[in-house]
């Protein structure tokens, strides 16, 4: 005699006119032969003589066939965890999963390394990742096994990193717009005299001629936006290396229609200026922004006007108005080993020769 059991049936034995009818108690059912909540069957005996000849009768239809899913909960992509940081990995599953796999990668899942094989289905595990996990694209994945077979996994949706976060790379300045040419303004070719009242013509000026009108004896330095800066005496012309015979006559107009700006001083870096009224003498230096304006450095007395300026020191100092030395930008003391270029200065009496 034996038992044959197949999946959703039995035989019966029809020979002999009796049939053996028993009630089997399924210790450990898997889906190879009945399904897993389906722990009683009846089946029937038969004699060897008539094995596998019976009719078959069909079992009372079960749950269906098994099927397992496991949702991996976290880290489930995005997240940032800091190196030597414990990662809490959760799981969910449906249906038979009573071991699991954990395994993570960092090459996109060529390679897979372990967390832990075969531990029992608790849904949560506290990974400590090893150094070598530090990366910016992990994944992490959970297995239903039974130690032979992978029922069913799930992985992270998208990665996630371990690591300090990266500083942001620097926002691309975007290109200054160029700065258009500045253009001097278009002078009219008339305007009316202050002398006379009448029109008269007005020339054609170039940046940097030195002119005067007919009328009155005030030079002008002409700028590039040709407005009109006027020199406070014949030494400030001559420090810059012009004199009178340099000078263009212009009509009066002309002078007019230009916009006066800040009065020219000494060529920076020729002359030492004093207030005729104070005893303080100062450097004209050269603007550190500009070595064409002004930059007022005070002497601090007469062993660091010697040291710098040589013997002659006081050949070089000529005498502003006070309202002058207000408009020049002054900085900090000299000091007696500053370098000074001494060729560029100029003495007093060649610059006020009459």
């Amino acid at each position: 005699m034996y038992v044959s059991i197949a999946r959703g049936a039995a035989y019966t034995w029809t020979g002999g006119g009796t049939d053996e009818t028993f009630t089997v108690t399924l210790s450990n059912p898997t889906h190879a032969t009945l399904d897993p909540d389906q722990t009683v069957a009846t089946v029937t005996i038969t004699d060897d003589d008539r094995r596998g000849s019976g009719n078959q009768v069909p079992l009372p239809p079960g749950p269906g066939p098994l099927t397992t899913t496991v949702v991996l909960l976290s880290p489930n992509g995005r997240e940032r965890f800091l190196p030597g940081e414990s990662i809490q990995v959760e799981w969910l599953t449906v249906g038979r999963a009573d071991l699991v796999n954990l395994r993570w990668t960092n090459d996109g899942g060529t390679t897979w390394h372990p967390i832990v094989e075969g531990r029992l289905n608790s849904g949560i595990h506290l990974w400590t990742p090893p150094p070598e996990a530090e990366a910016e694209r992990l994944f992490v994945r959970v297995e239903a096994t039974d130690l032979a077979t992978v029922y069913a996994f799930d992985m992270s949706d998208a990665p996630f990193a371990i690591g300090e976060k990266p500083a942001p790379a620097p926002e691309p300045e975007e290109p200054e717009e160029p700065t258009p040419p500045r253009l001097p303004p278009i002078l009219p070719d008339y305007f009316l005299s202050p002398v006379t009242q009448l029109f008269e013509e007005v020339a054609r000026l170039a940046p940097r001629q030195i002119i005067r009108a007919f009328s009155w004896p005030t030079v002008y330095f002409v700028t590039e936006d040709l407005t009109r800066r006027f020199f406070f005496n014949p030494a400030f012309l001559r420090s810059w290396g012009w004199d009178f015979a340099d000078v263009d006559f212009v009509t009066d107009a002309t002078v007019a229609v230009l916009e006066t700006d800040e009065p020219m001083s000494s060529k920076p870096g020729t002359v030492l200026v004093k207030e005729p009224s104070s005893p303080e003498v100062f450097f004209l230096a050269p603007h550190p922004d500009d070595p064409d304006q002004p930059f007022l450095r005070l002497i601090p007395g007469e062993g660091t006007a010697l040291q710098l300026f040589g013997l002659s020191w006081a050949d070089h100092v000529i005498d502003v108005p006070v309202s002058l030395l207000q408009r020049w930008e002054q900085g900090e003391p000299m000091s007696p080993n500053e370098p000074v270029d001494r060729s560029l200065l100029r003495r007093r009496e060649e610059l006020e020769r009459n």
